[in-house]
């Protein structure tokens, strides 16, 4: 089991947090609040179009917005899958970006040689512009980017 499945709230318990009536199923809102529960973020409209979508093909015509437990539970894994995939995307990301496979941070000469192959192939590159960025998203401004300012950067959290 990963670490993010570790984290993620067992639908059941979700569900029956925001069934607070206890009617058997979620209402939109109550969807959006449990999904915020489950997954630790907030999902915007389009995850919620594809929840409504499903919904709609499980219940088969029941309600519209309404969504029954197994429906619930089903949301929640997928969108726990799709997260846990792009925590290893972006894991694997920050491991090839550093050239020293022993840090835990992207050190700023690491960056600038990734930066200076990046300009030889695309002749492309704004070197400025490319150090602005690396400022940017170094929290703490000690020239070496964590992992966490890299998911953040990653997810389009920069602080």
């Amino acid at each position: 089991m990963s670490a993010l499945q570790q984290q993620l709230i067992d639908p059941r318990l979700a569900f029956g947090k925001y069934d607070k009536t206890g009617k058997g199923y979620l209402t939109r809102h109550e969807l959006k609040c449990a999904l915020a529960f489950c997954l630790g973020k907030v999902v915007d409209y389009k995850v919620l179009k594809w929840c409504q979508d499903l919904a709609n093909k499980e219940q088969h015509g029941d309600v519209e917005g309404h969504f029954a437990p197994s429906t619930f539970e089903l949301i929640v894994k997928t969108l726990g899958k799709e997260q846990e995939d792009e925590e290893k995307t972006i894991k694997a990301m920050f491991k090839s970006f550093r050239a020293s496979g022993a840090n835990k941070y992207i050190s700023l000469e690491d960056y600038m040689e990734a930066v200076d192959e990046l300009d030889a192939k695309t002749h492309a590159v704004d070197k400025a512009e490319a150090l602005n960025a690396f400022f940017e998203i170094d929290s703490n401004r000690d020239c070496a980017v964590t992992y966490k300012d890299f998911c953040d950067l990653m997810k389009f959290k920069v602080i």
